[in-house]
């Protein structure tokens, strides 16, 4: 059986996520998600919220280890910043955001683990976006991989 710290690390490497990057995600200082991580602090209730809100986290799974990590896709994690370069939550989100157009769009149903799936082989793909590239370039290139792979999969 995982520890608590255990789970919390599951968490940040299945979004591929920097202990920083989550953090911020998380509106807390790296330091306490490393004693998090480390099993030498419990989070507050504020942020198992926030893990939830953010990342579709059970909080049955992230307390006990049972159940499944993700409840469904992944909401708006943080409103996108105006800058040159995407950071990973603004990317993160915005690949999020695009998925679950398309999926209601398309009126298709996906288990909440394959739209985690999804989103993190989006984020995967775009992890390393050019300078320059907007949010709403991202969102499109994500919903064309959409329909190229309901195409494919007969979704």
């Amino acid at each position: 059986m995982s520890t608590f710290g255990e789970r919390m690390r599951k968490i940040r490497e299945y979004y591929n996520l920097t202990q920083t990057t989550l953090a911020e995600g998380l509106n807390i200082d790296p330091s306490y998600l490393s004693y998090i991580e480390n099993d030498r602090k419990r989070p507050s209730n504020k942020i198992v919220r926030k893990l939830y809100q953010n990342y579709s986290i059970n909080s049955e799974w992230l307390e006990y280890g049972t159940g499944d990590m993700i409840l469904g896709i992944p909401a708006v994690i943080t409103p996108v910043k105006k800058r040159r370069i995407l950071t990973d939550m603004e990317l993160l989100e915005s690949i999020t955001v695009a998925l679950e157009e398309c999926i209601l769009k398309k009126r298709h149903s996906y288990t909440p683990e394959k739209k985690g799936k999804l989103v993190v082989a989006c984020f995967k793909y775009f992890n390393d976006v050019d300078e320059g590239t907007t949010v709403n370039e991202i969102r499109k290139q994500v919903k064309a991989i959409y329909d190229v792979l309901a195409k494919v999969t007969n979704g």
